[in-house]
């Protein structure tokens, strides 16, 4: 342990042993811990911090709500229909804001990836309209 991370913790044991924590809110009750797994590590300490101070760019968020709803999209079964097309629309609506903000932003979006994209939803289509019939 080095000589901060020392004397951080005799801070630590000195503010227990004089109750300074004994009447934090939440005392007793386990932690809501956030799902960090998206950031790298060494990029979490300043993600929380800006987070908390409410710094984050909105595309973050969005950006996080597409994955969210790709991962919904593929856990779905033929017999979902509704959910599939309330999903899809969902998420081409959070794709389109992306692009709308990433634009303005002046960030170049890809239209390969985009043309890429197409195809492997048109393929994915086909596959589940082919299983459907079977």
């Amino acid at each position: 342990m080095d000589i901060i991370g020392w004397m951080a913790e005799q801070k630590i044991q000195e503010a227990m042993n004089e109750g300074g924590f004994d009447e934090l809110p939440g005392k007793g009750k386990p932690l809501v811990l956030k799902d960090l797994s998206h950031v790298p590590e060494e990029l979490r300490p300043a993600y929380l911090m800006m987070q908390n101070a409410g710094l984050l760019p909105e595309e973050l968020h969005v950006g996080r709500e597409v994955v969210r709803l790709e991962q919904l999209l593929a856990a779905c079964t033929p017999e979902d229909e509704q959910k599939i097309g309330d999903t899809r629309r969902q998420l081409n609506e959070r794709k389109l804001r992306l692009q709308m903000m990433m634009e303005e932003r002046g960030w170049a979006v890809v239209p390969a990836f985009a043309q890429y994209e197409s195809q492997i939803v048109n393929k994915v289509s086909r596959v589940t309209e082919s299983q459907r019939e079977d």
